[in-house]
């Protein structure tokens, strides 16, 4: 309800909507932009003779006059009254309400829309007017005219128009900052004079505002002028002996840690660096802080909002450079900026661990900066914590180093003194005590007091005294923390140095747990072009490293570093699986389809997991994870598109031919060390030291083992490797897996020789359909080889079609052992797929391919009778490519054959290969051998009668 009218009697109404003449922002939710509108209610009261126009929004009287009283108001209604907002260009500006006065005169009715305003006051509709102007002089960020601009900033008589006006000062125009200074003192009078009048919250708050800009303004053209100074290169050299001693450290420790950034520290061009304008720095600030007093009124320091490597350049690269002392910094720069402790850690830290130059150079006057600004800091830890979290989440590793090897010596002096002060005072009290104690005693007394004194005195010195226990070394737990640390970026400096961009840091490290490294190695080799055998061989034996190549080098280091966790089988057990495991980190899903099929990290990843032959019990356990983690489910895509159940699969990818190519031979090898390696899980199952042998795939170094030390007294446990995690695997169902091997196999065979369909799964039971895509861990009864007979025959047939691929280019050896393996798990007869095998490659003319296979074969009843026929066609063959010889060699021919002969080569109707007669005799010979090892009949002394005719024939011809 926004009003109610009482006393109007016999009143007429009618509704009036306003149009602004500027086009209002379009919402997300409209197709076009739409004017600006508000509701106006007409009122004729004609006892009074009045007519009131009464705005919706607030509900106060805009408009009023005296009228006929024996006037008619007319409203003409519209489709769109009562109903505000409603877009309708044509109607909108056409008269819609009218007084019609006794005389007949006709009066249209407009209210202009800024009256719906004028409930604020006037001085908001002066004050929109001047904003106006204001903007249209700022216009593409420029102020020609200084003086007319503060001309209009005066004659503003709200603060919310101040605010606005002062905001587009220093936020959207560019304003020279020194000619901006002399403007603000200006506008800072202008709004204190101001206040005095009005004296409201309001007005105190704007006065407020404006003395922080103009404080800000202040100490940003400070900053400015610091930075343009030349740099101070009258100060002291940097001396490695005293920096050391300063940093409380040992001189080989800190020649390690700058050797380590020396190395493998990449250096920032600065000539990019943009300028760093007022709004910028201004925008760094929470403003409305400045509003805010605490209880005893005294008002509260700045604070950051965001804290910028941009925002901290500014800030610290003059006294950093030596542009300025650090005494000036501290004590005038400083204060004016009146910020909170910590946003000036943050601000540091946020500059410092950026990408930056100078790192080795500037290390003294950094550490001397902390001191002067730790000593600021009103608990005295604050500090040190702000650091420690800057540096755990940096991945500039250089300058995260630089900047540990400070906070470690601000944080060894803070004990160092507190431990002096702590005694002093310990021993100060205990003197008074004792002395107030004793006062009144006799003069013996005093003799053993004094005696007790000395005797501690002198204890106390012999404790002092480094010659007493010269053999111990003082730990101290906190410190021992950043030592920790300054060890761990010393190896990741290191370890970045691998080709690629590897996101290193530490907090990554206490988040993934100790096995970090063996991971971080595990992902670079998934992205980079290497082979396996060798990254086993450099980390197995260092001495095959290539001084000539960058990344074998940094192997080679890592492996020194890390001696006991970089163990060639634990690094390969973690390649294996981030090889297989990049593409699942991609969010874009068809980025990462892309990189499966172009990258094909499966085939990388089959080579890792071989390299652990010699480490049974982790090859179970990584081709299980792999498994059950990465594979099953795409296995199974492929499963339904086969049996044409889903389309999923081809869906999922942009290459469907990659399924051709790639992964399901990926499957089938991965099952096939899985089937292999059971029987070392099995064995170590039924071993009673079984869980001492896989500590040894969670051993570490000792500083490793220290750093999540302290992660478990703060109530965290660290990540189990996967080493341990795959070492700790039960032994799989041994049967289910060989199903599911020969399943992989099929579908192998299939997609390669395009052997479907039908589909996979009408070469399996029923119930051995159903065991598909368990768990390994289940028990299903299978039977792999006790099926029914027409199962057999669909089993024996697809073999015999699969194997008369051999000879094509889509045929591998591979390929052939799937063949032979799985009529050895089916109890197929192998000779009788041979045979077949035979048949073909002395069809395509592969003789010596051919009488491999022969050689292995057994039983060959039917074989030398198809050997023939195949003889008989390539004499046929040679005859039909022989038509234009002379005479004499046609009769010769002729007078050789006899009818026999001639009717095989008439009835001869088989494809072959053309080839030359020696390989046609041999062919012959072999069916006669072949013959003389099958049983005795009619049909065989006649086939090596003719075999033998036919061999004479081709030898005359030649």
């Amino acid at each position: 309800m926004v009003r109610m009218w009482k006393g109007y009697r016999d009143a007429r109404c009618a509704w009036l909507e306003g149009v602004s003449t500027l086009d209002r922002k379009k919402s997300k939710y409209e197709l076009e932009l739409q004017p600006s509108t508000t509701l106006f209610l007409i009122i004729f009261a004609p006892r009074r003779g009045l007519l009131e126009a009464w705005s919706m929004q607030n509900g106060r009287r805009i408009f009023a006059s005296t009228v006929d009283r024996h006037g008619r108001l007319i409203g003409i209604p519209r489709l769109s009254d009562h109903l505000l907002g409603h877009d309708e260009r044509a109607a909108s500006h056409l008269p819609s309400v009218f007084f019609l006065s006794s005389d007949g005169t006709i009066h249209h009715l407009w209210i202009p829309f800024h009256r719906a305003l004028s409930d604020e006051s006037d001085f908001a509709i002066h004050d929109s007017s001047i904003v106006k102007e204001i903007n249209h002089m700022m216009k593409d960020g420029v102020v020609k005219d200084f003086s007319t601009w503060l001309q209009f900033f005066r004659a503003l008589k709200t603060t919310r128009a101040m605010r606005e006006t002062m905001d587009l000062l220093w936020r959207d125009c560019n304003v020279d900052c020194y000619r901006l200074v002399d403007i603000m003192v200006s506008v800072l009078q202008h709004v204190e004079s101001f206040h005095a009048v009005r004296k409201s919250p309001d007005s105190d708050n704007l006065v407020t505002y404006v003395a922080t800009i103009s404080r800000l303004l202040d100490v940003y053209v400070h900053l400015l002028k610091i930075n343009s100074e030349q740099p101070n290169t009258t100060t002291e050299e940097f001396e490695k002996a005293d920096i050391a001693e300063s940093l409380s450290i040992d001189k080989e420790m800190l020649d390690l840690c700058l050797q380590r950034i020396s190395e493998h520290h990449t250096e920032n061009d600065s000539s990019k660096e943009r300028d760093f304008t007022l709004a910028e720095f201004i925008s760094h600030f929470d403003l409305t802080q400045a509003n805010l007093t605490t209880s005893n009124g005294t008002r509260l320091k700045n604070k950051l909002v965001k804290k910028t490597p941009a925002f901290g350049r500014l800030l610290f690269c003059g006294v950093l450079t030596g542009r300025c002392s650090i005494h000036h910094f501290v004590s005038s720069v400083l204060p004016q900026l009146d910020l909170l402790e910590e946003d000036f850690s943050d601000a540091f830290c946020a500059y410092w661990l950026s990408p930056c130059d100078d790192l080795v150079r500037r290390l003294r006057r950094v550490l001397i900066l902390f001191k002067h600004l730790s000593e600021v800091d009103s608990d005295g830890q604050s500090w040190l914590t702000k650091a420690e979290r800057n540096i755990l989440n940096s991945q500039e590793l250089g300058a995260a180093l630089t900047l540990c090897l400070v906070v470690r010596a601000i944080a060894f002096n803070r004990k160092h003194s507190s431990r002096i002060k702590a005694t002093t005072a310990w021993t100060q009290k205990s003197k008074k005590e004792m002395i107030k104690k004793h006062f009144t005693t006799s003069f013996v007394s005093f003799l053993l007091i004094k005696l007790i004194f000395e005797i501690n005195s002198s204890s106390s010195s012999e404790l002092d005294d480094e010659s007493h226990h010269e053999d111990w070394d003082e730990v101290e737990i906190s410190l021992e923390w950043w030592d920790l640390l300054l060890r761990h970026l010393q190896c990741m400096l290191v370890l970045k140095a691998l080709p690629g961009d590897l996101r290193v840091c530490l907090s990554d490290l206490i988040n993934s747990g100790p096995a970090y490294y063996r991971e971080q190695i595990g992902r670079w080799s998934a992205g980079f072009s290497l082979d396996p055998e060798h990254l086993y061989d450099i980390f197995n034996d260092p001495t095959v490293v290539n001084p000539k190549i960058k990344w074998e080098v940094t192997i080679g280091e890592l492996r020194k570093l890390f001696p006991i966790s970089l163990s060639p089988e634990l690094v390969v057990c973690d390649c294996a699986w981030e090889c297989i495991g990049a593409w699942r980190r991609h969010k874009d899903k068809n980025k990462a389809c892309e990189l499966l099929e172009v990258w094909v990290p499966y085939t990388k990843t089959v080579k890792f997991v071989e390299l652990l032959g010699e480490v049974g019990i982790l090859q179970h356990g990584i081709c299980f994870m792999l498994w059950d983690t990465f594979l099953r489910q795409p296995f199974r895509y492929i499963y339904d598109y086969l049996n044409r159940k889903s389309s999923k699969l081809f869906r999922m990818l942009t290459n469907p031919r990659f399924i051709h190519e790639h992964f399901p031979s990926c499957c089938t090898k991965i099952l096939r060390l899985l089937r292999n390696s059971v029987r070392f899980a099995e064995a170590m199952n039924e071993n009673e030291d079984s869980s001492n042998a896989s500590i040894g795939h969670n051993l570490f170094e000792d500083f490793t083992e220290a750093m999540f030390e302290f992660q478990r007294r703060k109530q965290t446990k660290p990540k189990k490797p996967l080493s341990l995690m795959a070492g700790l695997q039960k032994p799989v169902n041994y049967p289910l897996v060989c199903h599911h091997h020969d399943l992989a196999m099929v579908i192998e065979l299939q997609v390669a020789l395009e052997e479907w369909p039908p589909g996979p799964k009408y070469l399996f039971d029923s119930i051995g359909e159903r065991a598909f895509f368990e768990s390994f861990y289940a028990h299903p009864l299978i039977p792999m080889g006790s099926v029914t007979e027409s199962v057999r025959e669909k089993r024996m047939d697809f073999l015999k079609k699969c194997v008369t691929h051999n000879g094509s280019s889509e045929f591998t050896r591979d390929l052939r052992f799937h063949i032979y393996d799985l009529a050895d798990d089916w109890a197929l007869s192998s000779d009788e797929i041979k045979s077949k095998e035979v048949i073909t490659l002395f069809q395509k003319g592969l003789d010596c391919e051919a009488r491999d296979v022969l050689r292995v074969m057994e039983n060959m009843e039917l074989l030398p009778y198809e050997l023939f026929e195949i003889a008989v066609a390539r004499v046929r063959k040679w005859f039909d490519t022989n038509e234009k010889e002379d005479l004499m060699m046609r009769s010769l021919r002729i007078s050789f054959i006899n009818d026999r002969m001639m009717r095989c080569i008439r009835e001869s109707k088989m494809e072959v290969a053309l080839v030359p007669p020696d390989d046609i005799n041999q062919l012959m010979r072999q069916v006669r051998m072949c013959l003389s090892r099958v049983q005795p009949n009619d049909q065989a002394f006649k086939i090596d009668r003719l075999a033998l005719d036919f061999e004479k024939l081709i030898t005359m011809i030649q």
